[in-house]
């Protein structure tokens, strides 16, 4: 047991000089590095089938609603609160203020509602919403979306 110790204090301290010898170059400001078992194949998060295309996504945008790790509670994201009606047929998302997106343009309930209406448009690629029915601004910090139907 002893002899398995001294092997691995020695690799380590071999491994730990061998580093501050190699020289290493920063990463230029702005840059993500990300390393996984394969290359994702797209970050739109509408378009995205694949875990790793999700795994990068999941760290570059925010979503209204989420899941914490390891759980599958939903909790507010870029919406702060929402309300499901009676029926189960509407729902009305109150947004966060303050937000903006990488270029500075505000996040609004506009915004939602474009990212939402792409994706119920059969024309466009990204579409996936088939029960969804319509996305209505209410004011500029919340949206209603209803469903088709349960």
């Amino acid at each position: 047991m002893r002899a398995g110790a001294l092997v691995r204090a020695v690799v380590a301290t071999i491994v730990g000089l061998l580093g501050a010898a190699i020289p290493v170059s920063a990463q230029p400001a702005g840059t993500l590095v990300v390393g996984l078992v394969a290359e994702p194949v797209n970050l739109d998060p509408a378009q995205v089938t694949d875990i790793n295309s999700n795994r990068v996504g999941r760290r570059i945008v925010e979503m209204l609603v989420t899941f914490p790790d390891e759980s599958t509670q939903i909790v507010p994201g870029l919406a702060e609160s929402w309300t499901i009606s009676r029926d189960g047929l509407r729902y009305t998302f109150k947004l966060r203020r303050g937000i903006t997106f990488h270029d500075g343009t505000p996040f609004n309930a506009e915004a939602v509602k474009f990212s939402i209406e792409r994706q119920i448009d059969p024309e466009h690629p990204a579409n996936k919403f088939g029960n969804v029915k319509a996305v209505e601004v209410v004011d500029p910090f919340s949206t209603f979306v209803s469903r088709r139907s349960r």
